[in-house]
């Protein structure tokens, strides 16, 4: 899972932009590059993770498929919104709005990370939906 990897290098790099002066050209730059990267990683996380954990209903009696439907819903919808919202004329005139916002999003991103490494990914290693070839390829 190398694109947690590359995730939290470009969420400490955001983290880095917004605690020092104004910089809307960088933080352009940042957001466009981590669009990318969150885009690649949704779209492999939805074809070896999530995709063929809710196909073979693992827990259904507990709702875990359910429960991760809307976590994936809520999390990318406010990625979508963040990520998107944010251009040149806004991070002109609303600056600590978006280190607000940035702070906000990305603590919800290290929760994410987080639960997947803990308890999502050993889930799907334990169950055979992924092997450790998938995993570092």
């Amino acid at each position: 899972m190398s694109d947690h990897i590359d995730l939290d290098i470009r969420r400490k790099s955001l983290i880095q932009l917004v605690r020092g002066p104004q910089n809307v050209i960088e933080a352009q730059r940042q957001l466009t590059e981590f669009g990318k990267l969150i885009d690649a990683h949704r779209a492999l996380e939805r074809c070896c993770i999530y995709g063929p954990l809710m196909t073979r209903g693992i827990d259904a009696g507990f709702s875990l498929e359910e429960r991760l439907r809307t976590l994936l819903g809520e999390i990318e919808n406010d990625w979508d919104s963040y990520l998107y919202t944010w251009d040149c004329d806004r991070l002109e005139t609303q600056w600590v709005e978006f280190t607000v916002a940035t702070h906000t999003i990305l603590a919800r991103a290290g929760e994410r990370m987080r639960l997947e490494e803990k308890v999502i990914y050993p889930l799907c290693f334990m169950s055979g939906l992924i092997n450790m070839k998938d995993a570092v390829s």
